[in-house]
């Protein structure tokens, strides 16, 4: 998440604003934000997964990548 170079070549590569989410130590999900409904569909799939890991659980938070910097949006 911390490689702002990485997310910038992904936005360009899948042609769209990025929203990201990291529910376990081992796990980064991300997708464009387009479709609407991305948002909510990650943030179920956080959920899941932060559940799902235990005490290696970090965060259910959905992030967008703006400006070079991520902000969260769920």
């Amino acid at each position: 998440m911390l490689d702002g170079a990485f997310w910038e070549g992904q936005r360009r590569d899948f042609g769209g604003d990025l929203i990201a989410t990291v529910p376990a130590r081992d796990a980064v999900i991300f997708t464009t934000r387009a479709p609407r409904q991305n948002v909510e569909l990650l943030k179920h799939l956080a959920v899941q997964a932060y559940e799902k890991a235990d005490k290696a659980a970090v965060s259910r938070t959905v992030f967008a990548w703006v400006n070079y910097r991520w902000q969260v949006v769920a």
